[in-house]
């Protein structure tokens, strides 16, 4: 009988698997949880892994993903206009009856740096309507 390779690990010698590791970085960066809210899960889970060894894995995670980040910056750095839109939007504070602002931070690029984008007319809009704003301002 013949066993194939095992995959490397992202984290060489070390028992977390490469899904452990990427699982932990969406529910940090993705999802908003804590490190030490995580050893709690995974403790529930029977599994005892300290904050500080999570934040190891995120280090070296990082580490791994630095080339990705590098080509995604030079990406969006080689367009000539980027727009963010930062809309605030109501959500409910956890644990309180109130609700506060939080804003989503949406980016996208110029598709013909060359040329503005139009803006659109809002649907109950017409013509008529535009021409007697401007009609008023003469």
């Amino acid at each position: 009988m013949v066993q194939a390779k095992a995959r490397p690990r992202l984290i060489e010698s070390g028992m977390a698997s490469t899904a452990l590791v990427a699982w932990i970085a969406s529910a940090k960066y993705a999802w908003g949880s804590t490190l030490y809210r995580q050893a709690q899960i995974l403790a529930g889970h029977g599994l005892d892994i300290d904050r500080q060894t999570l934040a190891r894995w995120m280090k070296q995670a990082a580490w791994t993903v630095k080339g990705l980040y590098e080509l995604q910056l030079a990406a969006m750095h080689s367009h000539p206009r980027l727009f963010c839109d930062e809309t605030p939007v109501r959500v409910l504070d956890p644990g309180e009856d109130e609700q506060k602002s939080a804003s989503s931070g949406r980016m996208r690029r110029t598709i013909d740096p060359g040329k503005g984008r139009r803006r659109r007319r809002s649907p109950t809009s017409s013509r008529a309507d535009g021409a007697r704003r401007r009609s008023r301002r003469n």
